[in-house]
């Protein structure tokens, strides 16, 4: 054992006798292994800023698509969806935390699918996480594309727009670790919440949405139920709110650099709580006051005005969670690169909690218990619906927006803010 505290970075370890504790030991983490004065130190994350990073892994202007999901389901279908998701993800980042305590040497992705699979789920999510992370970076660099475009009324090229947000992704997530990536998650937090609280305000004072008729009388189409929609919309309207919630696989990072991991629950819970109250309240009022005449892109329902100081404010927002997904996805690489060689054979093959508690079931035979093992089988099967329905619809969304002209090719020069 004390051959292994002078690991830089802990081997997989697999034999519960030759774990490290997750609370008691502070000097040896499973994964970084010994923290020696004058050595960067990973585990330094406080509790309060593990809320704001996990804060912001979730909320961006992605918030501004609830509307649209009420839109599509109807008020209490919608708002319904929002919250069962909430409730969902919650759930699962509590998963998270009981992983991590299961097994200590799991830092990202990567490690989880050798623990449930062995050497191919390692080999699985070394390639997905990372492409997942690359993905959200890339909705992140049309949202800051749009920012730019809409504050400077499209003065460039937008592809010029998206390799600055790269350059500029490109530095902030070099940041060592994320506790300094903490500090620019305060400025993040701040200056989404307070450009979705400009628009929300905005459209709930001015006269009608710019969008809607702006001479003689106009109507909203708002129903508590939408008997008018279809199968692809609401699974497009659920797909939506799932990706809204897609931070939670970034969680582990978190924990993993928590210098108490004792308080992960309590920042999980008070971010989903944040996430979900935020995005019920402005799905419902911005629904309520737009309707129909939601604009697209949906920070421009206020006028011309209103939309250049909200992206202008957000900006920051947008490249901070840009730079999260970044950094996470490429500290697992950086991760695995410095971990020893050795691996221990495959164990136990499943999902995480199914993985860590399924074998229970033989003894622990509560309702309780029982009630957990279907809740965690309804979110693998689940998963597996909403992802295919939710590409289905995504790609005949897509399909529909070249057919109108919304879109007209890739890596086009043409404004995508409706500012020109």
């Amino acid at each position: 054992m004390e051959s292994e505290k002078h690991q830089p970075v802990a081997a997989y370890v697999t034999d519960a006798s030759s774990r490290y504790d997750l609370e008691q030991d502070a000097e040896v983490d499973a994964v970084f292994g010994e923290h020696k004065e004058g050595e960067v130190d990973y585990k330094s994350v406080g509790w309060i800023k593990a809320t704001v990073i996990m804060l912001k892994t979730i909320i961006a202007l992605g918030v501004l698509a609830m509307p649209t999901v009420l839109s599509a389901t109807g008020g209490v279908p919608g708002s319904l969806i929002i919250l069962t998701i909430g409730l969902l993800t919650t759930w699962s980042g509590h998963v998270v935390g009981q992983f991590k305590r299961n097994h200590p040497e799991t830092y990202s992705m990567d490690t989880v699918g050798y623990v449930l699979a062995g050497r191919f789920g390692q080999e699985l999510f070394s390639v997905a996480y990372p492409m997942f992370m690359i993905f959200l970076a890339g909705s992140g660099f049309v949202a800051i594309s749009i920012a730019f475009n809409a504050v400077s009324t499209h003065a460039t090229c937008t592809v010029v727009w998206v390799v600055v947000a790269a350059v500029g992704t490109f530095a902030l997530a070099s940041i060592q670790t994320l506790n300094k990536v903490g500090i620019v998650s305060w400025i993040g937090f701040v200056s989404v919440m307070a450009a979705i609280m400009i628009i929300t305000i905005a459209v709930g004072i001015q006269d009608r949405p710019v969008t809607a008729p702006q001479t003689g009388p106009w109507d909203k189409d708002i129903s508590a139920f939408n008997s008018a929609g279809t199968f692809l919309g609401g699974m497009g309207a659920v797909s939506t709110v799932v990706f809204s919630y897609s931070g939670t696989p970034a969680f582990f990072n978190v924990i993993g650099e928590m210098r108490n991991p004792k308080f992960y629950n309590r920042s999980l819970y008070i971010c989903q709580a944040v996430v979900t109250a935020t995005y019920l309240t402005i799905g419902i009022v911005v629904y309520y006051f737009c309707g129909q005449y939601l604009a697209n892109p949906a920070l421009g329902s206020a006028g011309v005005t209103i939309k250049k100081i909200a992206y202008g404010v957000a900006l920051p927002g947008l490249f901070v969670s840009v730079t999260i997904y970044t950094h996470v996805g490429a500290k697992m690489i950086f991760v695995r690169a410095l971990r020893t060689p050795e691996l221990t054979p495959s164990i136990f093959q499943g999902w995480m909690w199914l993985h860590d508690n399924i074998a229970k079931r033989h003894t622990n035979k509560t309702l309780y218990f029982r009630s957990l093992i279907l809740l965690n089988v309804f979110l693998v099967v689940s998963g597996i619906f909403i992802m295919i329905t939710g590409t289905w619809a995504a790609a005949v969304s897509i399909k529909d927006s070249y057919a109108t002209g919304n879109i007209s090719s890739p890596f086009s020069c043409a404004d995508n803010s409706g500012s020109t």
